[in-house]
């Protein structure tokens, strides 16, 4: 017989069956809570700073008039120029962030 064989017997007959006693779960009930208030503010200050500093950079109304010129190029069917791309992937951003952190603050 081959040691192969041999060793494969032996685990076989030698297999031992744990039962399954939720440790796992109960030790992440035995866990402090997270109730850090720290992680939303943070959020929520760069959220407000990129916005600000967005509409200050990039004027409101030139973001706006961008965007717009943008769906008007779509319409047309022409190429948009890339300050318009531009101005619509800032809004993109814009809107994901506040997307995001909304839902980041409804899930806590």
């Amino acid at each position: 017989m081959s040691e192969d064989k041999k060793l494969y017997d032996f685990f076989h007959a030698n297999k031992a069956e744990f039962a399954d006693t939720d440790f796992p779960e109960q030790v992440m009930k035995r866990l402090p809570k997270r109730n850090s208030l720290l992680p939303p503010i943070i959020i929520s200050i760069c959220l407000l700073l990129g916005i600000l500093l967005t509409v200050w950079l990039q004027g409101g109304s030139l973001l706006f008039e961008g965007i717009q010129s943008l769906g008007i190029s779509f319409a047309h069917a022409q190429l948009p120029p890339v300050s318009a791309i531009i101005d619509y992937l800032i809004f993109l951003l814009l809107a994901g962030s506040i997307s995001i952190s909304t839902f980041y603050f409804y899930e806590r």
